[in-house]
């Protein structure tokens, strides 16, 4: 126990500089950069309702997207049952539900360092594997902001510590641990199947007999598999609302273009990025072909999973799921480099990583420099927006940052959010035939558009100098409205 203490210990000042640069980013742009988001309204009114009426469900659609108001069963419910508690304890503010997030992140960041230190044996290692995460844009962006995936992402990295240390000692509770932890990742997020199927693949490839391979995939998967069959028991009645609900998902990714395209055509800096992506795992492949060994499998087979994921959810969320491996990655060519014998190697490896560390920081400082203006403030265009709204009102905010935050504390405001799926157009006009005012700034869609144009009596302008804008719109009186739902 002692020489634990001790080893704690000292790796607290290795810690402590890793998580230097997420503590700076945070600072700047807590609030900023990702803008307050609709899925951050969206989930912190389901949990609302679970703890008014016991229920996961939410009317913020107006019942434009199917039962939602019965049941929200459109995400699994891990982490809305954790953020339950802790709005709870603390409340729905968006400092309070972010902070939960970035308590996610930090704990992530430790176990990356711990699963980099025990994949190659080295603390160093694990230095660099951490920072090189919290230098990622992508996983600060997730430390920031109150959706489920900075929980996914530590409990894959910590399933994936309790697996390598598995195979590194050979104690079954590890495994077992690592199955239980998969069986959570799965009841988070459908991408947690990340975790199980990396350390499947990994045990299918282990130069084991077929029984002991076979009772390793048992260990793992049979929690994941018992877990989510028991959420789907556990839906009863609402079973085929899971369904329509998962369906409009797939319809609206099949909509999107991949984040990874957009990424691409957008500019060379982020075109740089995705090449350095790719030339560290083009050159991890290449050693996995010269040697076969366990650490380059495991890094491999996770980027191809992660990439996988990252194709299938095409959304900017999913970039945090490839994180973990490619910092793996590029800390398992620093550290194949570092003990070669040739100085010139090690001198172009070295260089090679400061310049995947400067593309980081390079792009770090352009979000800083774009989103980290004292303009944007996001409390102040909220209560901007609520001075342009009457004491009653239905309201339909089709705008980012969303001001959902600040208006939830004004009882006499019926609080409605643009559907985030496809929904059919006369769904759509009996949202908006509900609503009296309409927040806009950002979200367009034709059917919104033509509303706006044929339905306003008045139009307000509510904007910081220099920061967020947006419109807050009049609607005519709801008899008197054109193409109103029937």
């Amino acid at each position: 126990m002692k020489a634990k203490l001790d080893q704690l210990i000292d790796d607290c000042p290795w810690l402590i500089l890793a998580f230097i640069p997420l503590l700076f980013t945070t600072g700047i742009l807590f609030l900023k950069s990702p803008m307050v988001w609709p899925d951050e309204a969206i989930y912190a009114d389901t949990v609302k309702t679970y703890l008014a009426e016991g229920r996961l469900a939410t009317g913020i659609f107006g019942g434009a997207i199917t039962g939602l108001e019965k049941s929200a069963v459109w995400y699994p419910p891990l982490y809305f049952h954790i953020l339950a508690y802790w709005i709870r304890a603390f409340g729905s503010s968006i400092e309070a539900i972010r902070a939960l997030s970035l308590i996610f992140s930090f704990l992530a960041l430790i176990t990356v360092f711990y699963l980099a230190t025990c994949l190659f044996r080295n603390r160093l290692a694990g230095f660099l594997a951490a920072s090189l995460v919290s230098l990622d844009i992508f996983f600060a962006q997730a430390a920031r902001v109150g959706r489920m995936d900075m929980l996914s992402f530590l409990l894959i990295s910590t399933g994936l510590l309790l697996f390598v240390n598995y195979i590194r000692s050979n104690k079954p509770v590890l495994l077992i641990a690592a199955g239980g932890t998969a069986a959570l990742s799965v009841l988070n997020h459908p991408l947690g199947f990340i975790l199980p199927v990396v350390i499947s693949a990994c045990l299918l490839l282990e130069k084991k007999s077929f029984k002991a391979r076979v009772l390793d995939l048992a260990i793992i998967n049979s929690p994941v598999m018992l877990a989510f069959s028991l959420w789907m028991v556990s839906l009863g009645e609402n079973f085929p609302l899971f369904l329509a609900q998962y369906g409009l998902q797939f319809a609206r990714k099949a909509l999107v273009t991949p984040f990874i395209v957009i990424l691409f055509q957008q500019a060379w800096h982020w075109q740089l990025l995705l090449l350095s992506y790719l030339l560290i795992t083009v050159a991890l492949a290449v050693r996995l072909v010269r040697e076969n060994r366990f650490q380059t499998r495991f890094i491999m087979i996770g980027l191809l999973v992660s990439s996988a994921a990252l194709n299938w959810g095409r959304e900017m969320w999913y970039f945090l799921y490839f994180q973990p491996f490619i910092a793996l990655a590029a800390t398992s060519i620093f550290a194949s480099q570092a003990q070669d014998k040739s100085s010139h190697r090690q001198r172009t490896v070295a260089i090679l990583i400061m310049l995947f560390i400067a593309i980081h920081i390079r792009q770090t400082l352009m979000l800083i420099n774009i989103d980290g203006s004292n303009a944007h403030d996001y409390h102040d265009f909220g209560q901007r927006i609520g001075r342009a709204l009457p004491h009653r009102a239905s309201v339909f905010i089709a705008s980012i940052p969303d001001p959902y935050f600040d208006l939830q504390f004004r009882p006499g405001l019926k609080l409605y959010e643009f559907p985030t799926v496809p929904v059919e157009t006369n769904s759509y006009r009996r949202l908006l035939d509900k609503s009296d005012y309409i927040i806009y700034n950002y979200y367009s869609d034709p059917r919104l558009d033509a509303y706006i144009r044929q339905n306003t009596a008045e139009e307000k302008m509510v904007s910081q100098p220099g920061g967020y804008e947006a419109k807050v719109i009049k609607l005519v009186p709801r008899d008197k409205r054109k193409w109103a739902g029937k």
